[in-house]
């Protein structure tokens, strides 16, 4: 299973590119791959902006169909990706369970998508891709589409809930990212817990 992390976005609400902020004696996109590389194998950062992520040493690729947003992304990590599926998350969400990616990436292999259901909301940046959704997503892409959600319902979904979630990560720490100052000072607190 590969593991696609996204590190795009304008970063307007934290007002510095938040990939690169430190959280302990790493960055958030470094605590990211680290807990992705768990379970995955390899582990892919999509960017448009390369030369900010060399030092991670990690394979990296860039969109082919420009200005979409995440869902740019996730074509282009899946048309990438050297496996039939992949994990794909933001590069903003540091403290990742890999115990709760491997109950996602156990799901069986007939799903289009596998996402995570977190009260009313879905969590499309921290789901498993088929690359089955290529043609329909690259369809959607050219068609003008950019929300993920939109997508959805042409493709075979199997929603997780929270409940099984919360098997593995009680406090659904997981799906915590960081978008503004006072999400990196939660955060903190939340890392210097762990």
């Amino acid at each position: 299973m590969t593991g696609l992390i996204l590190a795009g976005g304008k970063s307007k609400r934290m007002g510095q590119e938040k990939a690169l902020l430190p959280l302990g004696n790493k960055t958030l996109i470094e605590r990211v791959a680290d807990a992705l590389g768990c379970v995955c194998d390899p582990v892919i950062i999509v960017t448009n902006t390369p030369s900010n992520y060399s030092f991670l040493g990690l394979e990296m690729v860039a969109d082919l169909i420009v200005g979409h947003g995440a869902l740019s992304g996730i074509h282009a990590g899946l048309f990438f990706s050297p496996t039939p599926r992949a994990f794909v998350i933001g590069c903003d969400m540091p403290l990742v369970n890999p115990t709760l990616v491997r109950l996602l990436v156990e799901q069986k292999a007939k799903w289009d998508v596998v996402v995570p259901r977190v009260g009313e909301f879905l969590e499309p940046l921290h789901a498993v891709y088929s690359k089955r959704c290529l043609p329909t997503m690259e369809q959607f892409l050219l068609s003008g589409g950019r929300r993920i959600l939109d997508l959805y319902p042409k493709l075979k979904v199997l929603e997780v809930s929270e409940a099984e979630l919360r098997k593995v990560d009680p406090e659904l720490l997981s799906f915590f990212n960081v978008n503004t100052p006072e999400d990196l000072s939660e955060v903190e607190a939340l890392w210097s817990r762990t």
